[in-house]
């Protein structure tokens, strides 16, 4: 089973715990932070592991991932804009992009 849930939770908890050491001082930085790209990173190994091996079949047989989707969701990768008091990561709309955007490659 590809369990990764404890990843994107600790990937969050990091992201909200470290004291940035991030410098500014030069106009705007387009760089990935370390977490944008754990993020990245973890939706584009599940996209490779549970997604591509699967998608000539449901294309063929027209059926939903039912589940893919919950495996996706259950390590973090489903509605990460959710805030954290209502169970969610609380992730920026920027993150999740990044994220929707590794899955999304897998479905083509």
């Amino acid at each position: 089973m590809f369990s990764l849930r404890t990843s994107a939770a600790s990937v969050a908890r990091l992201a909200r715990s470290s004291t940035s050491t991030r410098s500014f001082s030069a106009g705007m930085s387009f760089q990935l932070t370390e977490e944008q790209v754990a993020y990245r990173d973890l939706a584009r190994k599940f996209a490779l592991e549970e997604m591509i091996p699967k998608a000539a079949e449901y294309d063929v047989t027209m059926e939903y991932p039912h589940e893919i989707f919950e495996k996706a969701w259950e390590i973090g990768l489903v509605n990460t804009h959710i805030p954290e008091e209502f169970g969610g990561l609380g992730l920026h709309c920027l993150d999740n992009v990044l994220i929707q955007e590794e899955l999304a490659y897998a479905c083509t």
